[in-house]
């Protein structure tokens, strides 16, 4: 009975990776052959990726780096498939968007299978991947695009290393938060995960131990240079945060309403 669930559960996960492939090639089409141009998000951080540094004036570079990394090696892996069907065109840049997100519903399948049967966390996935938020309004690439990814990747790893707590989901989970400093808005999920923490005696246990602590060093040594990059340059971004939030002065309440209405909607 446990080989034939498993059986299942990577039947269903074929499927998902089916489903998605089909996704994202027909988003891809769409967009290249509906949208002439780059949203202005998306020009921006192709710019800032041609010549990378450590931080950008509105968001820190994450976008930037990891477009930088997911292009090099779509030409290094895939350069013949790249040439003959998807040249330096706007639909080679589509598809680096897209399969930000389609990580993004892996890390998704992960954590649902770990709570539900195969079937129910494929539905799960799925529903998540085909509605309308993520399918037609996932244009543009931009920050929010790889926050989603990092996000996802950080509860993931949050909860193997709770359950698990092996030294390497500890490092995982360093990485992720590393990543999340795609937006500053990760500090809310930084005092969630805080919380969650401090709230289970499996957390408070782990207080404990060095494995906290030293993920704690390594996220501070990964994002150091970002922070030497503020720092040195007058802390752009924190001057930008501070506008788009003084340009509203219900910005922290109105998304908690407005944003989870539209994503219903949607």
């Amino acid at each position: 009975m446990p080989v034939r669930n498993e059986l299942r559960s990577e039947h269903w996960g074929m499927w998902l990776a089916f489903a998605l492939l089909c996704k994202t090639g027909a988003l891809v089409c769409a967009f290249a052959l509906l949208h002439p141009g780059l949203q202005a998000d998306a020009a921006e951080i192709l710019y800032w990726s041609r010549e990378l540094q450590w931080s950008g004036q509105k968001h820190p570079a994450m976008p930037a780096w990891f477009l930088k990394a997911l292009w090099f090696f779509l030409r290094f892996f895939l350069r013949f498939f790249l040439r003959f069907f998807l040249p330096d065109t706007l639909a080679s840049y589509y598809l680096v968007g897209q399969i930000t997100l389609a990580l993004t519903y892996f890390f998704v399948w992960r954590l649902a299978r770990a709570f539900l049967p195969p079937l129910l966390a494929f539905l799960a996935t799925f529903v998540l991947a085909y509605g309308l938020f993520y399918s037609f309004y996932s244009l543009t690439y931009n920050a929010n695009t790889v926050s989603l990814l990092a996000w996802a990747a950080f509860v993931f790893f949050l909860w193997k290393a709770l359950d698990d707590g092996r030294a390497r989901w500890w490092i995982a989970l360093a990485l992720a938060a590393a990543a999340l400093l795609t937006k500053y808005a990760a500090g809310l999920l930084f005092l969630a995960a805080a919380a969650t923490i401090l709230t289970r005696p499996r957390g408070r246990a782990y207080l404990k131990t060095y494995k906290p602590y030293a993920m704690a060093t390594l996220v501070g040594i990964l994002t150091l240079p970002h922070w030497w990059w503020v720092v040195q340059n007058d802390y752009a971004t924190f001057a930008y945060a501070t506008a788009k939030l003084s340009q509203n002065p219900d910005a922290p309440f109105v998304p908690a309403l407005y944003f989870p209405l539209r994503f219903a909607y949607g």
